[in-house]
């Protein structure tokens, strides 16, 4: 599947890839569960952010990730 394209000049696009290898040796070194790209791409309208303060839901309208990759690795900072 193609990369969307930046939205405006000097964006940075996220992309995530699957890489089973690695996946596996975490899950098996620690109690982590890595998610995968599909994961990481999916919508946020589709996601329950209720446990999320006040102060993370003020971030999320200002900066407007748009996917939870791009919530949880923050790459606007």
């Amino acid at each position: 599947m193609p990369s969307p394209a930046p939205n405006a000049n000097g964006d940075v696009m996220v992309t995530f890839v699957d890489h089973p290898d690695l996946a596996a040796a975490l899950t098996n070194l620690t109690d982590a569960q890595p998610l995968t790209a599909e994961q990481l791409q999916t919508n946020l309208s589709q996601v329950d952010l209720t446990a999320l303060s006040a102060h993370e839901h003020d971030q999320i309208n200002y900066w407007k990730p748009t996917t939870v990759g791009e919530l949880l690795f923050n790459f606007w900072d």
